[in-house]
């Protein structure tokens, strides 16, 4: 090796010698913040690593490692590269290996292989691990060099935009399907209740007895009880989307909510044989939006005596949070410290409970899951994404256990007041 006027002479073996002149300024990226630019090199020559370092340097923001141990030490510690040259034969990590590894910190980067090596097996195993651009064999021409390293900028951002535009498209191909799932609910559970209501109207017009009179004045107001229903969670959810709703939370003692709305659906559970037990606590103030805790117990206690079959129990329960058992807490809040300041409502119900696949969809919209109402009820599948995201709009948590055919259990963890 020499070094004169500013020129490396690096003799790589079997007579091959490369020279660049350290002056000589690397092509213009394509973008103008090219300097913004992050590049990682990495290889076993030190002196190799110093001369690709200064020839990028006053275009690129370089970190340059001499081996992949300190190379992965680099991307942990926060220099995310969009463009990785790595040598292929390193003692310790290979550097198939290396850019194996180096795709859990940054998947999209662009990754250029040196090698002096014409090994088929080593050249499979980058392209296999490493998901590898480009192969640049020593010794190679500065100007081809600097080339791929343009390309591979280029590469970065064709990559990146595509993934951008990718999760555009199904995006786009979400709503499409929400929008037919919301177009099925209004042509078929919205016109069943509606086509009901003007059936027994016709009805009475024509005229029947007394007492079948009353009959239909019921059937009427379930009938319109249900459009209603259906319409307010269509609005509600159209309102949380948007980011219409502005949700006001403040200290409010839970305990006569809960038992109003369990007085409530008493009347729905008692036809159909079913008891509803509630277990309460002396410290019942939480941090909450009344409108939107008022919805979030309706809907879980309208799915527990909607799927509850007859003659079964129903519990509602609240607690301190720090006294659910161990297998029975949120991964989310978990430690001693974090459990004192959440106060816990639950609802268990002896119904079907979730089979695995129902409980990847669970607060999914329009989630159709394959428990059936035991009363002939209606269901839109919307009442629980609603439930979700009143519960995270006051900064709450909720989660849920069920075996399958054993019931099933929703958690709701709210912010104590008094802590």
């Amino acid at each position: 090796m020499s070094n004169s006027n500013d020129t490396l002479e690096f003799n790589l073996g079997d007579d091959d010698v490369l020279q660049m002149n350290l002056n000589d300024d690397a092509p213009s990226p394509s973008l103008s913040d090219a300097k913004q630019r992050k590049m990682l090199i990495v290889d076993d020559e030190e002196i190799l690593v110093q001369m690709l370092g200064k020839l990028f340097r006053s275009s690129y923001n370089v970190q340059t490692a001499t081996s992949g141990a300190e190379a992965l030490e680099i991307l942990r510690t926060g220099f995310l590269p969009e463009l990785i040259i790595a040598d292929q034969r390193m003692p310790g990590m290979s550097g198939a290996e290396f850019l194996g590894k180096s795709r859990e910190f940054v998947p999209m980067a662009t990754r250029i292989v040196l090698t002096g090596y014409t090994d088929v097996n080593d050249i499979i195993a980058s392209i296999n691990q490493g998901n590898v651009y480009r192969f640049i064999t020593k010794p190679w021409n500065p100007d081809e060099l600097n080339e791929a390293v343009r390309l591979g900028f280029d590469h970065y951002n064709l990559t990146t935009r595509n993934t951008e535009l990718n999760d555009a498209l199904q995006r786009l191909e979400e709503v499409n399907r929400e929008q037919k799932d919301l177009l099925g609910i209004v042509a078929h559970d919205l016109k069943n209740p509606i086509g009901a209501v003007r059936m027994m109207a016709e009805t009475l017009i024509h005229g029947i007895t007394d007492a079948q009179r009353e009959e239909f004045y019921q059937l009427i107001f379930d009938s319109s009880e249900r459009a209603l229903r259906l319409i307010s969670d269509l609005l509600n959810v159209e309102s949380l989307e948007r980011g219409g709703y502005d949700m006001v939370i403040a200290p409010i003692n839970v305990q006569p909510i809960l038992a109003d709305v369990i007085g409530q659906y008493r009347v729905a559970a008692g036809a159909k044989s079913i008891t509803v037990h509630f277990e309460t606590t002396d410290s019942c103030v939480a941090i909450v939006e009344e409108k939107a805790f008022l919805q979030v117990i309706d809907n879980l206690l309208s799915n527990a005596v909607k799927y509850s079959p007859h003659g079964k129990n129903i519990w509602v329960k609240v607690q301190a949070y720090s006294d659910l058992p161990d297998a029975e807490r949120s991964p989310n809040i978990y430690s001693a410290t974090d459990a004192a300041n959440w106060l816990s409502i639950s609802i268990r119900d002896e119904g079907p409970g979730f089979t695995e696949e129902d409980k990847q969809r669970v607060f999914g919209k329009f989630a159709r899951l394959s428990a059936q109402p035991t009363g002939g009820e209606n269901s839109t599948g919307l009442g629980l994404s609603i439930v979700k995201r009143y519960v995270e709009g006051m900064h709450g948590e909720i989660w849920f256990h069920s075996e399958f055919g054993k019931g099933a259990t929703f958690y709701v963890a709210l912010l104590k007041a008094n802590f």
